[in-house]
C-alpha cells in the first residue's frame, strides 16, 4: 500500500494528539490524587475537578 501524500504529517499529527492526551492524563491523575486524602472515604467517591466540568 503505497504511502499517500501528506501521510508522514498526518502520522506526526497523531503522535502529537497522543502525546498531549497521554499528558493531560497524567495532569489529571495527580489532581486527583491532590484533591483526595488518602486516608479519608472520599478517596473513593468523585474527584471535585470532574463534578465541575
Amino acid at each position: 500500500m503505497p504511502t499517500q501524500p501528506g501521510g508522514a504529517a498526518v502520522e506526526r499529527f497523531i503522535q502529537v494528539v497522543v502525546e498531549l492526551a497521554a499528558d493531560i492524563d497524567a495532569h489529571i491523575v495527580v489532581a486527583w490524587l491532590e484533591s483526595a486524602p488518602p486516608a479519608s472515604s472520599s478517596w473513593t467517591s468523585t474527584p471535585t475537578w470532574a463534578t465541575s466540568r
